[in-house]
């Protein structure tokens, strides 16, 4: 039927083994993904002031906060690295259903390091999580893209996630689930303010505590998601979601996890397609930024709703620009943490870059996620004209993958704990304990 206690039975009776390997391998891919982008949003401001914020609690060191030399209570570990992965606008984004693994890590890891969790406990919990939150939005499509933002879902997922590290029956997931429901929150415009780096921080926390509350005695109703009044009805309307499409097809359809993109530029997701193709024009017909006269980008309202900021005035605003996003790239030949420095927005040359690029709306396009495009065109100054239509996101291959995690965590670790988190990080599933891959991470480890 896919109700509360359905989709818990199934948390509870699946393991890492009856998870398919193409799963369980991009769960490590985005697990290097996460360490990366948390080290790498530790020295920033909000990141900085979110751990300044976490350290005067002064809690019991439990779990690691990512890249930032000190441990906390799991809560507040899962709250601080959920927003040191956003940091840098270089958190993963998920294609279907309720996006995004951030929180869920976030919360696995912290739980995990809490109870001396193996490596496949928490791979398995996070996959699990991400199946829930994910399973649970698409029976609310499409209402949901009409009504509510999708970080709410995020809850229920922490909340699976964690009762399955420890070990509740389907009963404590279920309530689980129940208690983290009731402090489900997120709105989408909070984007091009430092507050978006903190959207995910609540579900993390929410879900170790309803967890644990749980394990403690706490009581929850076990119908939160199908109960009338309930989760799905307050979220989305009666009658506007599928239940049976919560459970349906379980393990044989495409797993959530695989359905994540992990970022390439630092920079809001959706002038990504835009960038590829742009970058590949430069880079197949050897481009310079001096060649170019003027770059156009075709885009949907879609683009423009988030990426709204044609002059930005500082880096928050700047990851939210299409102008800034795609004159960096034809500045620097790529969008990277430096190009996005508010030394670097409000520079002359970034500023020519901008001027460079013309944003032109097709409101007759259709404005959805789904039906994202974009047409890139760049003029040369000889006047050669190249276009380019920008529907296929190129993804990560292994290689590019490492290679960016070392580029975001050179100034914390060193080449060998460098190579070294990443050999256990790709090798998690054999993994008794990760409190060695944490201390590591968390710059704990001399």
């Amino acid at each position: 039927m896919g109700t509360t206690l359905d989709i818990a039975q199934y948390v509870v009776d699946t393991n890492l083994e009856d998870i398919p390997k193409e799963a369980v391998e991009r769960a490590k891919e985005l697990l290097v993904d996460f360490v990366g982008t948390c080290v790498a949003g530790a020295p920033t401001f909000p990141g900085r002031t979110v751990n300044k914020y976490v350290k005067e609690m002064g809690a019991r060191p439990e779990s690691t906060v990512i890249g930032s030399k000190f441990r906390t209570v799991a809560p507040y570990a899962a709250f601080a690295n959920a927003t040191l992965c956003h940091c840098n606008e270089m958190e993963d984004v998920g294609m279907r259903g309720a996006f995004a693994a951030t929180h869920l890590l976030a919360d696995a890891l912290a739980m995990g390091e809490k109870l001396g969790s193996s490596g496949k406990e928490v791979l398995a919990a996070y996959i699990l999580g991400h199946e829930v939150q994910g399973r649970i939005s698409i029976a609310c499509l499409p209402s949901s893209s009409k009504r509510i933002a999708p970080y709410k879902y995020g809850f229920l997922g922490c909340a699976a996630t964690s009762a399955k590290l420890m070990k509740l029956d389907a009963e404590g997931v279920a309530m689980s689930i129940a208690l983290a429901a009731s402090q489900a929150s997120g709105i989408t415009p909070t984007a091009g303010t430092m507050s978006h780096y903190l959207d995910f921080r609540s579900a993390a926390r929410s879900g170790v505590e309803a967890a644990i509350l749980v394990s403690e005695g706490i009581i929850a109703r076990k119908d939160i998601l199908e109960g009338e009044n309930c989760f799905l009805d307050e979220m989305v309307g009666r009658g506007d979601y599928d239940l049976p499409k919560i459970t349906a097809n379980w393990g044989t359809d495409a797993w959530q996890c695989t359905q994540v993109s992990i970022k390439k530029y630092t920079c809001c997701y959706v002038s990504h397609r835009p960038l590829d193709a742009l970058l590949s024009i430069m880079k197949e017909n050897n481009i310079t930024y001096d060649d170019i006269k003027n770059v156009e980008v075709e885009v949907s309202r879609f683009h423009t709703n988030w990426m709204r900021f044609d002059e930005p005035a500082n880096g928050d605003e700047a990851r939210f620009s299409l102008k800034h996003a795609l004159g960096s790239a034809i500045l620097k030949g790529e969008v990277w943490v430096d190009s996005i420095a508010p030394e670097a927005v409000l520079s002359q040359p970034y500023k020519e870059a901008r001027r460079k690029v013309k944003v032109t709306v097709h409101p007759e396009w259709p404005a959805t996620r789904a039906d994202v495009q974009a047409i890139v065109t760049v003029t040369l100054k000889d006047g050669r004209v190249f276009t380019k239509k920008a529907v296929e996101l190129r993804e990560l291959t292994r290689d590019e993958l490492i290679s960016q995690y070392k580029r975001l965590t050179k100034p914390l670790l060193t080449q060998a704990q460098q190579d070294r988190s990443l050999e256990l990080m790709y090798n998690i599933e054999k993994i008794k304990n990760i409190s060695e891959t944490m201390s590591i991470v968390g710059g704990l480890q001399s």
